[in-house]
This record gives structure tokens, sequence and C-alpha cells, in this order.
């Protein structure tokens, strides 16, 4: 597998998903899955997570869902942006399913991705326009504390 023929954190991102699923009693099998598997060993001994935990924001904030079981979600809180992680709605579902304490301030964030995306509600989000929604909102307001509400799940189910 070649560096240059990889996505962005793909090294990282895949094999977490793989985990998960594993853990679950989900197991992929796939050519080359160990060369992958290898690749993200190679990029974890290069990576020391505390890069993380400072002041200084890190792409890697990005991919944190690439990090579940490796990090400790609760120093990497105050790289919070409007409630995102970079922006990012993965990353930040990330952090929120793996900080010790419910934070409101990413909820606010997913729920509006959720409802604002590219799905309106039916669950296909987009970094750049949740980001933005949520800013407008926030800038509008002048408040950190935006209520967004999901469609009524009995309507669209029934």
């Amino acid at each position: 597998m070649s560096e240059a023929s990889v996505c962005i954190a793909f090294e990282l991102l895949v094999p977490a998903h793989l985990s998960m699923l594993q853990d679950e009693g989900i197991t992929l099998d796939f050519p080359q899955k160990s060369v992958l598997m290898n690749f993200r060993a190679k990029k974890l001994a290069r990576l020391d997570p505390s890069i993380l935990y400072g002041p200084q924001k890190s792409t890697l904030l990005y991919s944190l869902e690439g990090f579940i079981g490796r990090i400790n979600f609760d120093k990497v809180q105050h790289h919070l942006t409007l409630g995102s992680q970079m922006g990012s709605p993965s990353s930040t579902a990330a952090y929120l399913m793996n900080c010790s304490s419910w934070d409101i301030r990413a909820e606010i964030y997913l729920r509006d991705a959720i409802a604002n995306g590219a799905g309106h509600g039916c669950g296909s989000v987009t970094a750049r326009q949740s980001l933005r929604n949520t800013a407008t909102k926030l800038n509008t307001s002048r408040s950190i504390c935006v209520t967004v509400g999901l469609p009524d799940q009995s309507k669209t189910n029934g």
C-alpha cells in the first residue's frame, strides 16, 4: 500500500472502524487487510497522542474516531469550537461518545449538523455546512445555548 494512494487518516480510521465492528461480533476480511493494519501500527508508533492534549490544534483532531480506546477524550475538550472538534461531525461524535461527562455544546453541534446537513434531518451530514449553520445561529442569537430540534420520528416512520 502506497502512502500516496490513501486518503487522509485512512490508515487510522478504517482499522478503528473494523475494530469496533469486531467488538460487535462482525469480522471483515479482505485482501491486504494485514498490510493496512501494519500501516496503522507504524503510524501509531510514530504518533504521540499527548500532542492532542496540548493547546495547539492538530489535523489529527479531524480523525478522533481513529483514536477511540487510545486517548483520553476528556483531555481534548478544550479544542471544541462552537461545539465541534474541527468542524467534523464524526470527530465530534467520537468525542461526545467517549468523554466522561456529557457535553451539551457537542450535542447541540451534532443536532444542528443532522437537522441542517445535506440530508436535512435524514442523516447525511457535511462538516463545512454544519459548522457554518452553527456559527450563523450562534452569531445571530449571541448565545451558546442554541436549541435544535430533530424531526419527529413518528411522522417519518408511519
